[in-house]
């Protein structure tokens, strides 16, 4: 049996793509950005382990308008993240085919499209839109769903897929976030979007932000 090694997942955010998505994010990149904001998915230790069956259930049962693979690198699993992809597709009933994820799939990756072979390069083909390319510090701008302007977006060409379910002119934006605070510990945030956040700031106020990973929403 395979398995996904997951750090966290927020079933509803509208700051990690247009429309309302569920995020997920993977934990493991071995690519270390200056800057990244999410160092604590760096470590590629197997964190929370769930199979690609089992998440792919989650997000046909949850039903949300898009879909956001992050992390970490989604692209560094690439073969158990190839078949959630596969088993999300086949798994959907016939009677949701039509409606199921109308805002897409878009996924985030370090590696440049150039860069993927096999079952990665698979996986783009179930992605609707793919943002690439390592984040670099120097280039860091504010106008679009991306950290650093050296970062490209990717569309799918498949029929009724890419830019027919997001818009170009919907992923140039200026930066925003969400902050979410923990049900059982309010001193615990959780902030996602394109922040800039001063720790130490947090910390002053008696605020931390939350790196583990969250397993509430698959109820284990």
């Amino acid at each position: 049996m395979s398995f996904i090694s997951l750090h966290s997942i927020l079933s509803q955010s509208e700051v990690n793509g247009p429309g309302e998505r569920l995020v997920i994010w993977f934990q493991g990149c071995s690519k270390g950005c200056v800057g990244c904001f999410n160092p604590g998915t760096w470590k590629s230790s197997r964190n929370w382990l769930e199979t690609p069956q089992r998440l792919a259930e989650y997000v046909i049962s949850s039903n949300p308008g898009g879909l956001t693979l992050t992390g970490g690198d989604p692209l560094e699993q690439p073969t158990v993240l190839l078949e959630f992809l596969k088993e999300l597709h086949k798994g959907v009933p016939e009677s949701l085919r039509a409606d199921f994820l109308p805002r897409g799939i878009i996924c985030f990756t370090g590696y440049r499209l150039d860069e993927l072979r096999g079952n990665a390069l698979e996986c783009v083909d179930y992605c609707d839109l793919l943002i690439d390319g390592r984040y670099v510090q120097e280039l860091h701008y504010t106008n679009g769903l991306a950290g650093s302007s050296n970062q490209e977006f990717h569309f799918s060409s498949h029929s009724g897929r890419g830019e027919a379910r997001i818009k170009r002119e919907e992923i140039l934006i200026d930066h925003s976030i969400e902050v979410h605070v923990d049900a059982e510990d309010a001193s615990l945030i959780r902030v996602t979007g394109f922040p800039h956040v001063d720790r130490k700031f947090l910390k002053n106020l008696g605020l931390s932000i939350d790196d583990s990973s969250d397993r509430s929403d698959l109820g284990v």
